[in-house]
């Protein structure tokens, strides 16, 4: 579908949109604002706006100073005293900024009006949400090696955000298309997209022909399991849907609980993840393109932001790639190639009937 009414269907005033519970609002005001910002961003790249190259930057390097210090506090409030259906909304904008704050270089390339990636820039982002990924599995792996572990079907919500590593396992995979297709790129789809008013089009990812005269665009939403009415209810025209479990393999059999031998086949995201970085051949946490301009901020402003020289960081790659190791089992097998195949054919078919 071409991007100008791709755009338009979920173009919305952001005023009254969202509607967290009064304790929540100022906590959550930031993070609602930013979803918005990027909204506003992709709405002109998709209508072909001409945006403001360096207050377009500027947005984006604030953006990042944010989510590497106060997104983090904000979410640990959030959680201490979680309410799992009122703070659901919540979580899930948490979520995507947690996600997207890893997609930076991407943003960055895009606002700036590039009609292709590089391999580099594409990698360094793919070995960043992998890594994140691996980090989750090592939490899951230290609780179910641990006597508090209970039952599989009761704990395993609770160890890791399944839906979080899942969609970290699609764009990392959805991302081989761009490594493939330089010209198309993959975004985490910020809150207009991912929660619009007609939610038969929400969308977790979006996909965009940078090239294309009419800025093709489509979107996927990925769960852990997609059961039949999930399928009814979305637009085939907008979504392409992604099961983690049938398409991304991420399943793994595991003990049913702590004091059984009983072994169950279990939801177990992340394994693209994991794959991924023991089959990273350079720790790449940034591209050249993104170090420059950070350089360049850092120069104007006097200082660095530490969050980015961590994030990023090729030791910490190395350090999550060692995790990484340790947590594939003698039996694991990277099906990341044949899961790539599978996802891209379907979502190049979509991106352009």
């Amino acid at each position: 579908m071409d991007g100008r009414t791709f755009s338009d269907t979920y173009r919305q005033p952001t005023t009254g949109r969202y509607h967290p519970d009064h304790e929540r609002a100022s906590l959550m005001a930031p993070v609602y604002e930013w979803s918005d910002r990027f909204s506003e961003i992709i709405h002109s790249v998709l209508r072909q706006e001409p945006l403001n190259e360096h207050s377009t930057h500027t947005t984006l390097l604030n953006y990042l100073h944010w989510a590497g210090s106060d997104l983090h506090t904000i979410a640990e409030e959030v959680i201490e005293n979680i309410d799992p259906i009122n703070d659901s909304h919540n979580l899930s904008t948490l979520n995507f900024h947690f996600i997207n704050a890893q997609m930076f270089p991407i943003w960055l390339h895009v606002a700036s009006g590039s009609r292709s990636l590089s391999g580099e820039t594409v990698r360094a982002v793919q070995n960043n949400l992998a890594a994140s990924g691996v980090s989750m599995l090592a939490y899951r792996a230290k609780i179910l090696e641990s006597e508090d572990y209970q039952d599989i079907s009761t704990t395993l919500p609770w160890l890791a955000d399944n839906g979080v590593l899942n969609e970290i396992d699609t764009l990392i995979t959805s991302l081989e298309l761009t490594i493939q297709h330089p010209h198309i790129a993959v975004l985490a789809a910020p809150g207009m997209f991912e929660s619009s008013y007609d939610s038969s089009k929400n969308n977790d990812i979006l996909v965009v022909d940078l090239k294309s005269p009419n800025r093709d665009t489509h979107g996927i939403q990925t769960k852990m399991s997609i059961n039949a009415a999930i399928r009814e209810k979305a637009d085939p025209t907008y979504v392409t849907l992604i099961d983690g479990r049938v398409d991304l393999d991420s399943t793994k059999a595991v003990r049913a609980n702590h004091r059984s031998s009983k072994v169950v086949t279990a939801p177990w995201p992340g394994q693209i993840a994991m794959h991924h970085l023991i089959a990273m051949k350079k720790a790449v946490g940034l591209d050249s393109y993104t170090k420059r301009k950070l350089s360049e901020n850092a120069r104007r402003q006097g200082t660095v932001n530490p969050h980015v020289q961590g994030m990023h960081a090729s030791t910490n790659l190395l350090r999550a790639k060692s995790e990484a190791h340790r947590l594939a089992t003698t039996e694991s097998k990277s099906q990341n190639k044949k899961v790539a195949a599978r996802v891209i054919e379907r979502v190049m078919n979509d991106l352009y009937k």
